[in-house]
């Protein structure tokens, strides 16, 4: 039999595999900037936690864990989605695509254009630019996109626990693996 750290490590991995699946097709099709991928991601990457959790819940706990439970487990599973979603990030735009970096600072460019068209000289600008070149190194990236994916992992770890949460009162949880015979032969042997 499993334990419940193995349990929670290998579903941890399964909710990486879609957001690591669609971060590389988002490369791959240059959609990093396109909202409703990025709406379809979240949604994804939404499902998989409460399905994930759902089967863990109905596998690990026979449907009984509760909410602080069944929380506290799918936030470590999280953790581990993000520490894996922040090495994927580093490889990224280490080793696999470093050439991204600059392609970030060009977009990061042409929004402050548009955004600030003739609020901005060219030059402040470009300074902007520049001080953002020295934060978009793969490292920096890497922890950031950890701490991000956590932050949104908890997010939706809280809504899909509501969802998936057991309301069973405490005492007929307890009672319910109580023999009802055994009790009343308790009962009278206290007489």
């Amino acid at each position: 039999m499993k334990t419940k750290f193995s349990n929670i490590l290998t579903y941890g991995f399964f909710i990486c595999i879609p957001a690591l699946l669609l971060s590389v097709i988002s490369y791959v099709f240059t959609l990093k900037d396109s909202t409703l991928f990025g709406i379809f991601n979240f949604v994804i990457i939404f499902l998989t936690i409460l399905f994930t959790q759902r089967y863990y819940q109905k596998n690990y706990y026979k449907n009984t864990a509760n909410f602080g439970i069944l929380f506290k487990d799918t936030v470590f599973m999280v953790i581990i989605f993000a520490i894996i979603n922040g090495v994927f990030t580093y490889l990224l735009y280490k080793v696999v695509a470093p050439e991204e970096i600059e392609s970030l600072l060009t977009v990061s460019r042409n929004q402050m254009y548009s955004m600030y068209n003739g609020m901005l000289s060219d030059s402040q600008i470009e300074q902007s630019i520049e001080m953002s070149r020295k934060f978009m190194t793969p490292g920096f990236l890497a922890i950031f996109g950890c701490f991000i994916s956590f932050l949104q992992g908890i997010l939706f770890v809280l809504v899909a626990t509501f969802i998936n949460k057991k309301n069973k009162n405490s005492f007929e949880e307890v009672m319910a693996d109580v023999d009802p015979d055994e009790t009343k032969n308790s009962e009278n042997n206290n007489e």
